[in-house]
């Protein structure tokens, strides 16, 4: 924006430097003209025809004046053709110049107003819903295990003002006590929602199925050990973690995590927690 302002000052400076500079140019070219030879044999000629006039004054200089000039002009009209030629063709230049100018002001005008309008009619994508789906759905009190495969569906919508182009996703299903943070986030095995590439107009919504198998690393003497959802305080829990990666018609990348815990209810509710749960 700065250097913005001061190009506008620069382009006001010399819009009203632009005619001073012409009329000095102009004194400078008929100054000029004065000194040419044929300049001062046609002083020479009428300054002797007035010689013997004793009234000869101010009024016959500017009469000897405008004569000579024209005769100058006259005798030397191939020179001042290419030199008038020169200032049109600077002038051409100039205005070509300007008209650039002014076509890249406008084209950066209405990128910016571009720009602000889809930074205030930006998508925003929201998860709706997440819930199991298949045996656990059916059977909410079957006990659970290290290598058991979870299945859920994802509901998202857009709920922005533009077009959203998802992009890539990220997520894991964790029954744990303690939420993965970092690098550990998904655990270095990230898995991806099949058939992602996805164009999500204003106000739609999709539902994608996800599932993930859980680790439970706490087999005794080789037995597998089975749990049971209790929902008790300091107990493991069953959370689906992810990100999701999507850009607006300007192409600017967005991104949006979510964290979502199942309850006494059966129903999966979001964490108050901001590095899992945010917005970009």
């Amino acid at each position: 924006m700065l250097s913005r302002a001061i190009q506008r000052l620069r382009d006001r400076k010399w819009g009203k430097l632009a005619w001073p500079g012409f009329f000095l140019i102009l004194s400078l070219f008929i100054w000029t003209a004065t000194l040419t030879p044929s300049y001062q044999q046609c002083a020479d000629q009428y300054q002797s025809a007035y010689s013997n006039n004793k009234h000869y004054g101010s009024k016959q200089h500017a009469i000897t004046f405008i004569l000579c000039e024209g005769a100058t002009i006259d005798a030397n009209s191939a020179l001042l053709t290419a030199v008038a030629t020169i200032f049109v063709a600077g002038f051409t230049l100039t205005l070509w110049r300007a008209t650039t100018e002014h076509s890249r002001l406008v084209g950066e005008t209405l990128q910016l107003a571009r720009d602000e309008f889809n930074a205030t009619h930006r998508p925003k994508l929201r998860v709706r819903r997440i819930s199991l789906v298949g045996f656990h759905e059916r059977f909410d009190n079957a006990p659970i295990g290290n290598g058991e495969e979870i299945n859920c569906i994802l509901s998202i919508a857009n709920i922005g003002d533009s077009t959203a182009w998802l992009m890539e996703s990220k997520y894991r299903i964790f029954y744990r006590i303690d939420l993965p943070s970092g690098e550990s986030l998904f655990e270095r095995n990230p898995q991806h929602i099949k058939n992602f590439s996805f164009e999500l107009k204003p106000g739609a919504s999709h539902i994608f199925p996800i599932n993930d198998k859980l680790f439970i690393p706490d087999e005794v003497f080789e037995i597998k050990m089975m749990h049971r959802l209790t929902f008790l305080p300091h107990s493991k829990k069953l959370c689906v973690i992810g990100n999701i990666w999507y850009e607006d018609n300007a192409k600017v990348s967005r991104s949006m995590g979510f964290c979502r815990e199942l309850k006494s209810d059966r129903r999966f509710h979001s964490i108050d927690n901001p590095d899992y749960e945010y917005e970009d």
